[in-house]
């Protein structure tokens, strides 16, 4: 199963937002769906429902991962810790570095976010500012199953991150479509249409919508594929890309992942936004404007109502302008020293 991002799709809620529309999930971050740098998130957690029993842990015990790959908290949280306990954890993780604040509250209409845990929707999240569009009385992110690595995909599409796999800067992966659709409409329940599939993995996001780096394979925001699959309703063996290529589960957060997240929410001075000195994609570091300090929020998330998804942590700092400074700095310095200099030699004959 995959974590999914969810964005918002009835046109009364999204009609001041038709330019998001046109954009799908990736795993960057979205422009204009960034929280203030110093918001409080209220949340808020439904209680557990009665088919509870049927929101199962994924059991990663069988597959081939180096403890490295792991984040820490697979150690204590993973098939052993209550929903919200879990969710909670990770929540504490992730806000620690960043300059966003939390809260918990006890009634849904108080909160930005508020989360279900519906074995039957699928695990999902609204993307960033894109929460505060969402009526009150429903959730902006679900958990249909558990697995820490997919709490953290959520948590981040909710900051504003979209998927890798649609980040538009030098991706590797080029979709044999056909064979996509098969995978995804025999291992997804419900089994994912062609649109969604376009909209959660194919369609990537146009580069003026999105900030981010250039692809980056160890994103916690990027989906697992494997090199082949057997579709079972051709009877072969079938490459999801035109290339061979695919891509390995990720367990944690990179560390591009957290360059951008702490760069996006500082604790310390401005928004800063790093420079995409990259293929397809321009411009120096700077202060960023701050659009999205509404206390209200939407976000996009991989989600079967088959709104496009969008968001993509990247990194490659712009610093060019900053290094500039520093060397006009140490040329005048120089300068300086020696006119001292030269004046105290001149005195001393």
């Amino acid at each position: 199963m995959l974590c999914s991002q969810t964005f918002v799709s009835d046109p009364t809620l999204a009609k001041n937002y038709n330019k998001l529309l046109q954009s799908t999930a990736r795993a960057t971050f979205l422009k204009d769906m960034y929280w203030d740098v110093h918001q409080t998130l209220n949340i808020y957690f439904y209680p557990l429902p009665a088919n509870v029993d049927k929101l199962g842990w994924l059991d990663i015990s069988k597959a081939k991962v180096n403890k490295s790959d792991l984040d820490p908290l697979y150690a204590t949280l993973q098939g052993v810790a209550h929903p919200v306990t879990a969710v909670k954890a990770v929540i504490a993780k992730l806000f620690e570095p960043l300059s966003l604040s939390y809260q918990y509250v006890s009634q849904p209409s108080q909160a930005h976010i508020r989360i279900s845990f519906n074995p039957d929707d699928g695990s999902h999240s609204f993307v960033g500012i894109q929460n505060n569009m969402i009526p009150k009385n429903q959730p902006t992110m679900n958990f249909g199953w558990l697995d820490v690595g997919c709490i953290f995909h959520e948590l981040c599409h909710m900051l504003g991150m979209v998927h890798e796999h649609q980040n538009p800067r030098d991706s590797p992966l080029k979709w044999n479509v056909p064979a996509l659709q098969c995978m995804m409409a025999e291992t997804q329940q419900p089994p994912w249409t062609a649109e969604r599939v376009n909209e959660q993995i194919v369609d990537a996001f146009a580069l003026d919508t999105t900030n981010g780096s250039n692809f980056d394979p160890k994103s916690i925001m990027l989906y697992y594929f494997p090199k082949s699959y057997f579709c079972k309703q051709t009877g072969k063996d079938v490459s999801l890309t035109s290339t061979g290529v695919g891509t390995s589960p990720n367990y944690k957060l990179s560390d591009t992942d957290w360059l951008w997240l702490t760069a996006i929410y500082p604790k310390m001075g401005p928004r800063v936004f790093p420079g995409l000195d990259v293929m397809g994609g321009g411009g120096e570091g700077g202060e960023m404007s701050d659009s999205s300090s509404s206390t209200t929020s939407s976000s996009p998330s991989e989600d079967p109502s088959g709104v496009a998804p969008s968001f993509v942590a990247r990194t490659t700092f712009g610093l060019k302008k900053y290094w500039l400074v520093v060397l006009f700095l140490a040329v005048l310095s120089i300068w300086f020293m020696h006119k001292v200099l030269f004046k105290k030699d001149k005195d001393s004959k």
